[in-house]
């Protein structure tokens, strides 16, 4: 069997850092719905860049992919404040399916005017596509997963506030606005940087499934943070070398198997494997109450 190319290698391992580490974070805002949200409206961004400049820049399109999900992010903020009882999965819910429908809008409209649309490329951004991977990317990555370990390392007392009781923690003076916003800000980068390697339908499913698969079996907020973190790192390792094997058993080596898809089986497998291994039973892990800061 071959080996990876390193730049697929190191990308995966660098996108499971990221979204394992953001996939925590999430999970304990009660908001991994807005992961779905942001990746799905990463779609019509990259189309609307590609409509246009007419080119398949990386940078042009993660350029458009970053305005339409930080924007898509803003605005649930927004209509949480501005409306209440849209709190909870209300909000994420309305702009899921508005983001989704709108992509559609604006492939349909785009397949009619412009040609050789089919072939620009562009669906591979839908579920990801190893081969396409080169060393820009895997920097970016890597790059990415360094610089939000490192704020919410810095900023770990705040953002543990922030997470198991927002009210004191503004009382007592932190920077809980700044420091949401700078978490919505990663997410949304974290959602472009991996449109290349897992694509953008199945992206949110890794920021569900890492976290619950460390969820019951951890006590305190950083080694929830870091087991995460490190098991998504673990999946994309092994993720390129199982797609090269799938490859050469059941197709042809270097085409036809999407990394994301695998890599969100995998995530998901362990996830329920981990749901019957040994957990604690305390109250803590189930309520966040009590947490070691």
């Amino acid at each position: 069997m071959t080996t990876p190319d390193g730049a697929v290698l190191f990308a995966c391992i660098g996108a499971g850092l990221l979204y394992g580490l953001l996939g925590s974070i999430t999970h304990l805002r009660r908001q991994s719905l807005r992961g779905d949200v942001l990746a799905h409206s990463a779609w019509p961004g990259v189309l609307v860049a590609f409509a246009i400049t007419g080119e398949k820049s990386p940078v042009v399109l993660a350029l458009g992919a970053f305005v339409f999900s930080a924007g898509f992010g803003l605005v649930i903020t927004w209509l949480e404040r501005l409306f209440p009882r849209l709190k909870g999965d209300g909000a994420h819910a309305l702009l899921l399916s508005g983001s989704f429908a709108l992509g559609s809008v604006v492939w349909s409209l785009m397949q009619r005017h412009m040609e050789g649309l089919g072939q620009a490329g562009l669906k591979s951004f839908l579920l990801g596509q190893a081969a396409a991977v080169q060393w820009p990317d895997a920097w970016t990555l890597l790059g990415a997963s360094m610089l939000a370990g490192l704020f919410v390392y810095s900023f770990r007392r705040d953002i543990s506030g922030i997470l198991f009781d927002r009210d004191h923690a503004f009382l007592l003076g932190q920077p809980t606005l700044a420091v949401e916003w700078i978490l919505d800000l990663f997410l949304a980068l974290g959602v472009v940087c991996g449109l290349q390697v897992v694509g953008m339908v199945v992206l949110s499913a890794l920021l569900v499934a890492l976290p619950l698969a460390v969820r019951p079996h951890t006590k305190s907020f950083g080694t929830f943070v870091l087991a995460s973190t490190m098991l998504g790192g673990a999946i994309g390792f092994v993720t390129p070398w199982l797609v090269i094997f799938l490859e050469s058993s059941f197709g042809h080596p270097g085409k036809g198997i999407p990394t994301g898809p695998i890599f969100v089986v995998m995530a998901t497998l362990v996830a329920i494997a981990s749901l019957f291994g040994p957990r604690f039973n305390n109250k803590s892990v189930a309520t966040g109450i009590g947490v070691r800061r």
